[in-house]
């Protein structure tokens, strides 16, 4: 008898180690996946004023960086530069227009269209209509 469990042992403490680390899994995708759908601003980011507020900050990080580099290549980022316009608007509309970040935001769509303006490169017409339509819902929040 004493053989036969010294024989069986060593696998039930492989099965139980193994359903006790199957256990630990599942725990922690579960704390993971709750702080994913809570956190991720990948998800409903439109209604949420601190995932939309980094949305905002990624994309003007992006225009900024490409308005500082050496040789700027003219009309570069509009597709970054809409989807910011329209982020600054639906933020604009939905909570403030006192956040130190969407202040700069703003301050990097406008330094974006002086630079085209002064380098005499003639914007798209769909971005300059959402830049004026940005500055009418600025003007109305102040």
């Amino acid at each position: 008898m004493k053989n036969f469990i010294k024989s069986k042992f060593p696998k039930i403490i492989y099965h139980l180690k193994k359903i006790y680390t199957r256990q630990q899994l599942i725990k922690a995708y579960k704390y993971d996946r709750e702080k994913y759908l809570k956190n991720s601003a990948s998800l409903d980011y439109e209604n949420d004023k601190t995932k939309l507020i980094s949305y905002i900050i990624r994309n003007y990080h992006v225009i900024e960086k490409g308005l500082t580099m050496p040789e700027t290549r003219l009309g570069f980022g509009k597709d970054r530069l809409l989807h910011l316009i329209k982020d600054c608007s639906r933020y604009m509309i939905k909570f403030d227009s006192n956040n130190v970040n969407l202040l700069h935001a703003l301050g990097v769509i406008n330094e974006y269209k002086s630079f085209h303006d002064q380098q005499k490169y003639y914007l798209d017409k769909n971005l300059l209509t959402a830049i004026e339509s940005l500055q009418s819902v600025s003007k109305y929040k102040e």
